[in-house]
């Protein structure tokens, strides 16, 4: 879910990620805010690309067994 800041075409944008809390509760949990669209050249990170790094970070997080605020192990090199 996403929306715009200032609504309704403002500049920066926030996308929440929905959540089902273990109680069966539904929340809408922050993922990402930022800017929606950079200049090309700028090469920045937009809100969308951010929120689609996090994305994948939790979900690989969970897919291990672990909360998703765990950080990954370290594996020696």
């Amino acid at each position: 879910m996403k929306t715009r800041v200032p609504w309704p075409d403002g500049p920066r944008g926030i996308v929440y990620l929905i959540a089902r809390e273990q109680t069966g509760a539904l929340s809408l949990d922050v993922l990402a805010f930022g800017v929606r669209h950079h200049p090309k050249e700028s090469h920045a990170p937009t809100v969308y690309q951010i929120a689609h790094d996090r994305l994948h970070e939790i979900t690989a997080k969970d897919l291990r067994g672990k909360d998703p605020d765990t950080p990954s192990p370290r594996t020696e090199n």
